[in-house]
């Protein structure tokens, strides 16, 4: 290559490395091509070998690793050599990339994928946690940036939202003690309702009597749509914990429930008693701004679309969906920088493609609506959940656990988070962990409306660890929930069939197909299995008992 021409590096879609003249250069290994880009987005080009190592060759001891990254910088030097390229350089302490001498599409000036791409697409490495998280965090920062709103339009990341009064327990015990324990619940309290992000906790410090009709005075005093209170009270050898939700505007009390606490309430039992407070509260209030937007007659506002729109979404019927859509795309174009808005709108086209089996362009979209969703709120849970949840559709399941991880950690009170994670462990044959994930989620919710979606995933667990009868038991449950629901209905006849009872399989099979219609046995292909042969694993239950 001519002095002064410079090599080109695309890493939106696929990564592309080739000559000034256009001649493409094969890189055949991953973790090579890993390595070029995160040396390309590197300052000056240049990293550690330590910091190499940790992200690439994070699963042998460190000499294995030192050895392999020495074997894939020779492999990369011999194929820029027969390219003519000397870019990579390297030192007993660390790597550079030469960035005068290559043109990196991500370092363009408002760099950012076509639509439909994303940044190294199709790239990732099993069991490489280090790059997974690197990869997720760049997804997220070249995610396609929103069209710009109006002054009028546009709403801030974390509002306008819905505000929740929190008032301070209060200690009807009359002991020291008690007064311990409410400050420690009281602190993680507001801090796991602060990680909801839709809901806005209002602190106004006070404490109140034990009655409904005290915080209904306080909410309305403060401005807030809910208000939260409660008191503690000593009886025998425990404390009892009792604590209410009040709509401030009807003074119907939304939600309530009563709590033994030990009177030693260690620290390691905090998180899930605080956990199930959270969940309960966000699945309530969340219910009751649903209904709150059902009967506004006005004109609505974006939160009003949001909320109508998941109240149409959660019938699941086909005419709702539609209308959900409806609602939805109205919040986002009136607001389209509103976190809220963004992570609503992408996770219904989540349900729509469960239900559908999608193409991957509409997966694709999910994504890049999710990391605009973490770009605008990075503290949002439910971003990195649906980022997770596409990246696993897509069959990257590496990059997926690190991203859900990641929304475990933003909040831990989140049950669909819990069922992702799960849904994830099944289809990489981790059946224990994804049954304890479902137990948790049901622990923290057990009346939503995605119930048949847990107990399908209860089902499927169980079917693959071969307990037949357990499984046939969770996908009743779900199919009793969502009679149309295939996925449960396909467990169901596995189950049955594989315990000989293909009487009842045969039975099962007609009711898939009267709820179902055009439902064929490739549905299953559609199923994200790491190993596929688990797809034909359910392809040959479904053949024992459909109809030839």
């Amino acid at each position: 290559m001519a002095a002064g021409e410079r090599a080109n590096l695309a890493l939106f879609g696929s990564f592309d490395l080739s000559r000034a003249d256009g001649r493409r250069l094969v890189v055949a290994s991953k973790k090579g091509r890993a390595l070029i880009a995160m040396l390309a987005l590197s300052p000056q080009g240049e990293r550690s070998r330590v910091w190499l190592q940790e992200r690439l060759w994070s699963r042998g001891d460190k000499a294995q690793a030192q050895a392999s990254l020495r074997r894939e910088l020779a492999s990369l030097r011999s194929v820029l050599a027969d390219a003519g390229l000397d870019i990579l350089h390297s030192r007993p302490d660390s790597v550079r990339l030469d960035l005068d001498r290559l043109a990196v599409d991500a370092l363009a000036p408002d760099a950012g994928p076509a639509r439909g791409q994303s940044f190294l697409e199709g790239l990732s490495l099993a069991g490489e946690t280090g790059f997974a998280a690197w990869l997720a965090e760049q997804r997220a920062r070249f995610a396609e940036p929103a069209a710009p709103a109006t002054p009028a339009a546009a709403a801030p990341a974390r509002g306008p939202g819905v505000s929740l009064a929190v008032m301070a327990i209060t200690n009807l015990a009359g002991t020291g003690d008690a007064d311990v324990v409410i400050d420690a619940l009281g602190t993680d309290l507001v801090d796991g309702l602060g990680r909801l992000r839709w809901l806005r906790p209002m602190l106004p410090g006070a404490r109140l009597g034990a009655g409904a009709d005290s915080l209904i005075d306080a909410g309305r005093r403060l401005g807030s749509d809910y208000v939260l209170g409660g008191f503690l009270r000593a009886q025998g050898p425990d404390y009892w914990l009792s604590v209410q939700v009040v709509d401030s505007q009807s003074g119907e009390a939304i939600w309530s429930t009563r709590l033994r606490l030990p009177r030693v309430l260690e620290a390691t039992l905090r998180p899930a008693l605080v956990g199930e407070l959270v969940a309960g509260i966000d699945y309530r209030v969340d219910a009751a701004q649903q209904l709150r937007a059902r009967a506004v007659t006005g004109e609505l506002s974006v939160d009003d679309l949001i909320w109508r729109g998941r109240w149409h979404q959660n019938r699941l019927t086909r005419e709702d969906m539609a209308a959900a859509t409806g609602y939805f795309d109205a919040a986002l174009e009136r607001a389209p920088d509103y976190a809220h808005a963004i992570i609503e709108r992408a996770q219904h086209l989540a349900y729509a493609i469960w239900n559908s089996r999608a193409p991957d362009a509409d997966i694709r979209e999910i994504r890049a609506q999710a990391q605009r969703a973490i770009v605008v709120d990075p503290e949002d849970a439910r971003g990195h959940m649906l980022a997770g949840l596409a990246e696993t559709w897509m069959r990257h399941h590496s990059p997926a656990e690190t991203i859900l991880d990641r929304a475990f950690a933003l909040n831990p009170s989140l049950p669909i988070t819990l069922d992702q994670q799960a849904t994830l462990y099944n289809l990489t044959a981790r059946n224990s962990e994804a049954i304890a994930k479902l137990e948790r989620s049901l622990t923290l919710c057990s009346t939503d409306f995605r119930q048949f979606y847990k107990q399908g995933e209860l089902a499927l667990a169980r079917l693959m660890l071969g307990q037949n009868a357990q499984a046939a038991m969770h996908a009743e449950q779900s199919i009793t929930l969502r009679p149309s629901y295939w996925h449960a209905h396909v467990i169901r006849i596995n189950a049955l069939a594989r315990s000989d009872r293909l009487a009842d399989a045969r039975r099962a099979a007609a009711e898939l197909l009267a709820s179902r219609k055009g439902f064929v046995s490739a549905y299953v292909d559609w199923v994200p299995f790491a190993d596929r042969r688990w797809n034909d694993f359910l392809r040959e239950g479904l053949d024992m008992a459909l109809p030839s």
